[in-house]
């Protein structure tokens, strides 16, 4: 008996050591992967040290970038990378460095690759920001031309038009919708003008046509970066970009709790989903993926870590994915009759449970009870667009009126609606939310403001960002501190502005043409702000080191 006693505490004395050493060599990998990083210093051409250059670190292969700043004595060092190649590329001052060789990072290693800024910086002139009068100037003549001038223009500009190709049978769907709008507007559109002016669009701006050169020739992947030396707040940063496979589509990104970011994979009808840790992209395919023509939008996450998105294809569904147990639940959204389609483009969560949506092209805002499955309409002005949407300090739900020029309040009780008007026209006001006093922020993509409404008063204020024309598109608000973020889709940048004291900071991304359509801030580190290029299909995000 005493012998197998003593054999029992010798294999547990085994299990104990070998459970130690499976724990210090854990933590040697661990220590590893944090050490796989690329670091250095920046120096001017006569070989001085710099502060505030923008250091980007790529791994073409890998699809990955940093940018970073470099600090006291010019140095830098990038975050946890994947092992790979990376080339090495500074920016500041007016000049930049010469594209480093690819240089083999091996995991658990350091990379060490000082630069010189020797090369002037390119100068790109600011794109001209097209009006109305330039896209008119570039239309064909035809005996629609000034009827498209003239009435599509009360309820958006022409940039919506030209550049557009689509098939015949794709423009007769978008006139006639566009017919409906004017109509709610008072404005007639009859039988004859309708077919001229598909039969215009369709002639002059169908798949066949060449698309419209882009001013200035290729994309400039620099043209963003600024040509100084970053100071203050805004050298006190870093950016990361995963590049996703083309036709990805990420329009819409989430933030859990556990900072993992979530996409919707319009191109794969599948959930992306970004551990920012191990830097290790996955997908969880939806149970629509076998379904024709899905088209997953506007995902969001509960409060509960439930991962939420609207199939805005012919399925018309909110696909609800639990992240700890990998199940999916499907809520059908009724399409109304001649309504365009269910699609939504927005999602919030009420502290009751429920969800709200914006019905952009149906022209309402819906909610669901997910415990009844109870799916409740609020019909608003036909035409009007509702895109963002946020629920206000006073429990109402407030929304975005993009082609109404609007904010506009809700209430669910009643159904009454209270509209507020942007002193700018044609401000194109998309994404929205509301900040830690429950006043609403939008971006007004066209104007280049952000708009401000308190909820107690209905005042607006608008304040213009400080990149000219920088296409605010997508709010969001750290409610910790009360600061206003915001992604400026023209700039490629992500913006910050601090209401209480009037001060802005903008952080450059990575690339150029990064199509910035959504931000939100980590719930786990609020100092991180997730975004998603549509066009570019990428995403990542902004960190300030403070």
């Amino acid at each position: 008996m005493s012998k197998q006693i003593e054999c029992a505490k010798r294999n547990r004395a085994a299990v104990v050591l070998l459970m130690l050493l499976g724990v210090i060599a854990l933590s040697r990998v661990s220590l590893q992967a944090q050490n796989t990083i690329v670091s250095g210093v920046v120096k001017n051409a006569s070989g001085t040290p710099v502060e505030g250059a923008m250091v980007r670190v790529r791994s073409t292969d890998l699809g990955l970038t940093f940018l970073v700043v470099s600090q006291a004595q010019g140095r830098y060092a990038t975050p946890n990378l994947l092992p790979g190649k990376y080339s090495v590329e500074a920016f500041g001052g007016g000049y930049q460095s010469n594209p480093s060789e690819p240089m083999e990072v091996a995991s658990g290693r350091q990379g060490r690759m000082d630069v010189a800024l020797t090369v002037a910086q390119k100068v790109t002139p600011p794109e001209k920001r097209m009006t109305n009068a330039d896209y008119e100037a570039m239309m064909p003549a035809g005996d629609a031309k000034q009827l498209i001038a003239s009435r599509c223009v009360l309820c958006h500009g022409l940039e919506r038009i030209v550049p557009t190709r689509e098939t015949r049978d794709e423009w007769q769907k978008i006139v006639t919708t566009m017919r409906s709008y004017l109509q709610d507007r008072r404005v007639l559109l009859s039988d004859q003008e309708r077919d001229r002016i598909v039969n215009y669009v369709a002639t002059n701006f169908g798949p066949d046509v060449p698309r419209l050169p882009r001013a200035g020739g290729p994309a400039d992947p620099n043209k963003h970066l600024p040509r100084n030396f970053l100071q203050g707040a805004e050298a006190k940063y870093v950016a990361m970009e995963f590049n996703l496979k083309r036709g990805a589509g990420p329009h819409d990104i989430t933030v859990d709790s556990q900072g993992v970011a979530w996409v919707s994979e319009r191109g794969s009808a599948s959930f992306g989903r970004l551990d920012p840790k191990s830097l290790s992209y996955s997908l969880i395919a939806t149970p629509l993926a076998k379904s024709p023509n899905v088209a997953l939008n506007a995902i969001a996450t509960d409060p509960r870590d439930m991962v939420w998105a609207m199939d805005n294809g012919p399925s018309a569904q909110l696909v609800q994915y639990n992240t700890r147990s990998r199940e999916f639940n499907l809520f059908p959204i009724p399409t109304p009759p001649n309504s365009g389609g269910s699609a939504i483009n927005t999602l919030r969560f009420d502290p009751d449970g429920s969800v709200w949506g914006t019905g952009i092209v149906s022209s309402r805002i819906v909610k669901l009870e997910p415990a009844t499955r109870k799916v409740t309409e609020f019909p608003v002005p036909k035409g009007s667009h509702p895109y963002g949407l946020a629920i206000g300090g006073d429990q109402m739900i407030w929304y975005v009126a993009n082609y109404g020029d609007e904010i506009v309040k809700l209430d669910p009780k009643t159904g009454k609606l209270a509209q507020y008007k942007v002193p700018t026209q044609l401000s194109d006001l998309r994404r929205m939310q509301a900040d830690a006093d429950g006043n609403l922020w939008a971006g007004g993509h066209e104007s280049g403001k952000l708009v401000k409404v308190d909820y107690r008063t209905g005042t607006v204020t608008e304040y213009a960002t400080p990149t000219p024309g920088s296409g605010p598109y997508s709010v969001d608000v750290d409610r910790k501190r009360n600061l206003i973020w915001f992604g400026e889709r023209y700039a490629d940048k992500i913006g910050r502005f601090d209401p209480r004291s009037n001060a802005w900071a903008e952080f450059p991304l990575p690339s150029s043409e990064t199509d910035v359509r959504r931000i939100e801030v980590d719930p786990s580190n609020p100092n991180r702000i997730w975004w998603s290029g549509n066009g570019s299909h990428k995403i990542g995000y902004v960190e300030v080191l403070e």
